[in-house]
C-alpha cells in the first residue's frame, strides 16, 4: 500500500500542509488546493495600507527577480516578501504551463468582490500575507444556478462560506479551465468592517499571449 499518496479532496477542496500537492489542482474532482502555511518567526511586513499596487506586470519568470527588487526594495522585509512571490510564481508556471505571468499585489482595503463568483482564467494563484483571507465555497455549500444574480445567500445555500488563513496559498480552477464546465471555484472578497486591517494580496494569472 502506498505511503506517499496524495491526499483526497473534499466536495471539490483539498487542503494541504505541502506545495508538492497544489499540482492536485488538475485533478477532475478538485477546483481548489489550498496549501496552509505558518507565518515566518519573524513578521517583517508592515501592515498594508491603502494606495497604489505595488506592482502589477505582465513577464516571465526570468524577467521577475529584477523586478521584484526594483519594486519592493532591498530591506530585509522586501527581500523575504520577493523570495516568498518568486517561489509561489514558479508553482504557478509549472503547474499551469504558462511561462508568462499576470502578477499584482497590492493593500485593498475594500471588498472588490462582494459576491460569489467564478473567475475567467483557467487558473489562479491568490495569498493573502496580511488580513482577512478570501471566501470560498465547497460543492455542497453552494447553488450554482444563482450565480451572477446578485444573490450570495442563495448561491451559498444560507451557509457560512469557509475563509481561507492568512498566509494560506489558494491554486484554484476558474471557468476557463478546459474540459470542466461549469466547475470552477466559486468564492468572493471578504467584507471589510472598520475592525478589519487593509489586505496585503497576492495574485497570479497566465499572461494573454500578444
Amino acid at each position: 500500500m502506498p505511503t506517499n499518496s496524495p491526499p483526497t479532496p473534499e466536495a471539490g477542496v483539498l487542503i494541504t500542509h505541502t506545495p508538492e500537492d497544489l499540482a492536485q489542482i488538475h485533478r477532475p474532482d478538485c477546483s481548489l488546493v489550498l496549501w496552509q502555511r505558518p507565518r515566518p518567526d519573524r513578521w517583517l511586513l508592515a501592515p498594508a495600507s491603502e494606495g497604489r499596487p505595488w506592482l502589477k506586470a505582465e513577464l516571465s519568470l526570468d524577467d521577475l527577480p529584477g523586478m521584484l527588487e526594483s519594486r519592493l526594495g532591498t530591506s530585509e522585509g522586501m527581500r523575504w516578501l520577493a523570495r516568498d512571490i518568486l517561489v509561489l510564481s514558479r508553482h504557478f508556471s509549472q503547474i499551469s504551463g504558462h511561462e508568462r505571468i499576470d502578477i499584482s499585489l497590492g493593500p485593498v482595503s475594500r471588498q472588490e468582490c462582494p459576491y460569489y463568483h467564478v473567475d475567467n482564467v483557467n487558473l489562479r494563484l491568490l495569498c493573502t500575507y496580511l488580513g482577512a483571507g478570501t471566501e470560498y465555497l465547497d460543492e455542497t455549500q453552494v447553488d450554482r444556478d444563482w450565480l451572477g444574480q446578485g444573490q450570495n445567500e442563495k448561491v451559498c445555500r444560507g451557509l457560512e462560506p469557509r475563509q481561507a488563513p492568512t498566509m494560506a496559498v489558494l491554486l484554484m480552477k476558474g471557468a476557463a479551465y478546459p474540459g470542466q464546465p461549469g466547475k470552477g471555484q466559486v468564492h468572493r472578497s471578504p467584507a471589510h468592517t472598520p475592525e478589519r486591517s487593509a489586505r496585503l494580496r497576492l495574485c497570479i494569472d497566465g499572461a494573454h499571449a500578444h
